[in-house]
C-alpha cells in the first residue's frame, strides 16, 4: 500500500488499484480548515480535518491550485504581476518591512533607508518556493525610488518601470539616462536577468520637469516598452514621432527602449500623446501579437480620435476623459482610439488583438444587450467590457456589482474569450456563483473578488468573494489568465482567514496575496464567427448540464426571416468553411431552424445522461445570409464543459 500526497491530491495505490482524492483547504460553517490524509495499517486510508464537527458540511477547495502570502512584518503593498511561461510568478511593488524576504541570489538583501523601497519577486509555479526576492533601494532616506510595472521576456528577464526623485538611484554602466534631470521626479526602468538575479540594467527617463513611468512591456524584439506622463517639453522624441512636441501641461509619453545600443542610441522611439489639458497620462500598456502598441490612459476631452472609433468624441473642451488607443511599432501614427466613458483601470489583450478593459461605471456607461447585467446600480458600480481589434466595436460591455460600491481594478481575456476580472467590492450580496470559494461577505469594510465572465459577456461562470475575517479589508489588484478558468490573482489583504493551501510559502497573514485559482466553465465562447448583414451573429448557452436540466442554446444578430443550421460536435475542428471557420466537427447538424423577425432562435432540451463529467461539447450556428461571404453568416463557437 502506498500514499502520495501533492498538497492538493492525495493518491493511494494498493494491489491494482488507484484511488486519487482532491484535497486543500476545506470550509465548515464559515471556518477554513485544513485536511490531511494518511494511511493506517489495514483499515485504508484516513482523512484528518481539525476543527470539523462532523455535524455541518465539509467543502474541499478544489478550485485553489495555491494560495500564498508574502510580505515582512510591516506595510507591503503589490504594484504589478506576471506569469512567467512556466507559471512561476512575478511581482513587482513596495515594502516598509525590514524583514521583507529576499533569497540568496538578490541583488540587494539588505533594505535602504527609505520609510518604503520597492521590491522585485518570483515565486514557483505551485507557490510554495520563493525563487527570486530583492530590495532595489538607494541611499536617501527621504527620497523615493518605486516600481509599478513589470514584464517578463520568455524565462530570461524580468523589466521594471516606476520612478524616483533620488539622484543616487542605483543606475548602471550602460544606461541611456545616467543622471537625474531634475524636478519633481524622473521616470526610471530596470532589468533584471532571471537566471543570476542581476541588475543588469537601469536608467533615469526624464528632463527637467515632473516626469513618472507606469507602465512596462516587452517588444517582439526584446525592446523594452515604457509608458507615463511627462512635464518635460526637451524631452528627446523620434523625428517620425506621432506627437513630438509635448502640448502645455502634462502629456503622456511612451519610449522604446534598447539596452543592447549604446548611450542616446538606446532610445529607439519616442512620443508624446496629449492635447489641451492638462492632467494627461498614459497609465496601462500591452504590447499585441503583431507588435502594436496598445495603450489606455487619459487625454483631452476634444482630443481627436478615429472617425471609426466605438465614441469619437469629441466631447466638451476643458477636461480629459479616459480612451484606449492601437499604435503602431514605430510611435508614428495611432492606427485607432476611442473615448471609453469609464474610470479605466486596467486593459488585457487576446492574441487576435481584442481589448478587455474594466474599471467604475458612470451615469454614462451602458451595457449591451443580453450582458450579464445591464442595469447601473447607481452607487459606483465597476463596468468589463471588450473591444474589437480596430477598437470601432463594443463587442460586449456589462455592468457587475451589488447594491454598494465596488471598482475593478485588474481584468485578463483569454483566446476563448473568457474574461477575468478583479477588484473590491462594499456590497454584502455581490454576485456571486453557486459553489464558489467564498460566497458571504466578510463585513470588513470591502473584500477583494475575482469574478469570471463567459458567454460573450452574457454568463457569470465563476465569481466569489475574497476576504477574510473581521473588520479588515481586502482588495484584488492584478489578475493574469492561463486560460479558461485557469488564473493568478493578486492583491492586499489585512485580515485574518484568507485561504491559504498547505505548504504554501508563507502561510502567515501578510498584507500581500497571490492566489491561483483553476475552476471548471461550464460555457465558453470560440472562435469568432461570420458577419452578415446584422454583424457578426453571437450563440450563448444556457443550464448547468446536469442530468435533466433544461439546455438552451440561443442565437440573436442573425438576418431576420432567415434558415439556420445548428452544428454539435464532440470535439473542436476549426477548419476553414465558407470563407469562415467550422469550429465544432459536423458531428451532429439540425437543419432548418427558423431565425424570426427579432433575428433570433432558441433551441431548448433536456441535458442527456451517460455524458461523463469533464467532457466538453461543441456548438455554432450557421445562417443563410446574402450578405455574408459566400451566402452564409455564422456565430461564434461555443463550448459547454459537464460539471
Amino acid at each position: 500500500m502506498d500514499l502520495s500526497c501533492d498538497g492538493r491530491t492525495a493518491r493511494w495505490a494498493s494491489g491494482s488499484g488507484i484511488l486519487s482524492l482532491q484535497l486543500g483547504q476545506a470550509r465548515s460553517s464559515g471556518l477554513r480548515l485544513t485536511v490531511s490524509a494518511s494511511v493506517e495499517g489495514d483499515a485504508g486510508l484516513r482523512l484528518a480535518t481539525d476543527g470539523w464537527s462532523r455535524t455541518s458540511d465539509l467543502t474541499i477547495d478544489a478550485e485553489l491550485a495555491w494560495s500564498t502570502f508574502l510580505g515582512g512584518s510591516s506595510g507591503d503593498g503589490v504594484a504589478d504581476m506576471v506569469v512567467l511561461d512556466d507559471e512561476s510568478v512575478a511581482l513587482v511593488g513596495s515594502t516598509s518591512s525590514l524583514d521583507f524576504p529576499t533569497t540568496p541570489n538578490a541583488w540587494d538583501s539588505e533594505a535602504g533607508l527609505a520609510l518604503s523601497q520597492a521590491f522585485v519577486s518570483r515565486l514557483s509555479a505551485d507557490g510554495s518556493e520563493l525563487l527570486y526576492s530583492t530590495y532595489v533601494t538607494h541611499d536617501e532616506e527621504s527620497l523615493i525610488l518605486g516600481f509599478g510595472s513589470i514584464a517578463a521576456r520568455g524565462l530570461t528577464a524580468l523589466a521594471v518601470a516606476g520612478l524616483t526623485n533620488s539622484p543616487s538611484a542605483p543606475v548602471t554602466g550602460n544606461a541611456f539616462q545616467p543622471g537625474f534631470a531634475g524636478g519633481v521626479d524622473d521616470g526610471i526602468v530596470a532589468e533584471f536577468d532571471l537566471a543570476s538575479g542581476a541588475l543588469t540594467y537601469m536608467t533615469y527617463v526624464g528632463g527637467s520637469g515632473a516626469d513618472q513611468l507606469n507602465a512596462v512591456a516587452y517588444a517582439p524584439g526584446g525592446q523594452i516598452v515604457a509608458a507615463g506622463k511627462c512635464l518635460s517639453p526637451e524631452f528627446p522624441t523620434s523625428p517620425w514621432a506621432m506627437q513630438p512636441v509635448k502640448a502645455p501641461f502634462f502629456d503622456g509619453l511612451i519610449v522604446v527602449l534598447d539596452p543592447s545600443l549604446s548611450g542616446s542610441e538606446q532610445l529607439v522611439d519616442s512620443t508624446f500623446f496629449g492635447g489641451s489639458s492638462s492632467e494627461e497620462e498614459i497609465r496601462e500598456i500591452e504590447v499585441a501579437s503583431d507588435g502594436d502598441i496598445v495603450v489606455l490612459g487619459l487625454v483631452s476631452s476634444d482630443y481627436p480620435m478615429s472617425p471609426q472609433a466605438y465614441d469619437p468624441g469629441p466631447y466638451a473642451p476643458g477636461s480629459y476623459l479616459p480612451f484606449v488607443a492601437r499604435l503602431v511599432p514605430d510611435l508614428s501614427q495611432a492606427v485607432a482610439s476611442t473615448f471609453v466613458l469609464n474610470a479605466l483601470w486596467d486593459i488585457g489583450l487576446d492574441s487576435s488583438g481584442r481589448v478587455a478593459f474594466c474599471g467604475g461605471a458612470g451615469a454614462a456607461s451602458a451595457a449591451t444587450p443580453d450582458a450579464y447585467d445591464e442595469t447601473y446600480h447607481g452607487k459606483g458600480d465597476m463596468y468589463v467590457g471588450v473591444l474589437s481589434p480596430g477598437l470601432d466595436v463594443l463587442e460586449w460591455g456589462s455592468f457587475l456589482g451589488g447594491s454598494e460600491p465596488e471598482t475593478a481594478y485588474g481584468v485578463a481575456l483569454d483566446d476563448l474569450g473568457t474574461l477575468v476580472v478583479t477588484g473590491r467590492t462594499s456590497s454584502p450580496d455581490f454576485p456571486t456563483t453557486p459553489g464558489a470559494l467564498d460566497t458571504e461577505y466578510s463585513g470588513g469594510g470591502a473584500d477583494a473578488f475575482v469574478s469570471v465572465l463567459t458567454n460573450h459577456g452574457s454568463t457569470l461562470g465563476y465569481s466569489t468573494f475574497l476576504g477574510g475575517s473581521g473588520a479588515a479589508a481586502a482588495w484584488g489588484w492584478r489578475v493574469q489568465s492561463l486560460g479558461g478558468g485557469d488564473f493568478v490573482v493578486t492583491g492586499k489583504v489585512a485580515a485574518s482567514g484568507f485561504p491559504v493551501t498547505p505548504g504554501a510559502f508563507d502561510e502567515t497573514p501578510n498584507d500581500i496575496f497571490i492566489t491561483h485559482f483553476d475552476v471548471d466553465l461550464t460555457w465558453a465562447t470560440l472562435a469568432q464567427g461570420l458577419a452578415g448583414a446584422s454583424g457578426v451573429p453571437v450563440l450563448t448557452g444556457t443550464g448547468s448540464l446536469e442530468v435533466g436540466a433544461t439546455t438552451t442554446l440561443t442565437v440573436k444578430r442573425a438576418l431576420a426571416a432567415s434558415t439556420s443550421w445548428l452544428v454539435v460536435g464532440a470535439s473542436a475542428l476549426e477548419a476553414p468553411f465558407k470563407q469562415g471557420t467550422l469550429v465544432p466537427s459536423p458531428d451532429i447538424v439540425v437543419g432548418g431552424i427558423p431565425i424570426d423577425s427579432a433575428g433570433t432562435a432558441n433551441l431548448s432540451f433536456a441535458w442527456p445522461g451517460g455524458i461523463p463529467a469533464g467532457v466538453a461539447t461543441f456548438y455554432q450556428v450557421w445562417i443563410a445570409d446574402p450578405a455574408g461571404p459566400a451566402g452564409f453568416s455564422a456565430s461564434n463557437g461555443l463550448q459547454g464543459l459537464t460539471p
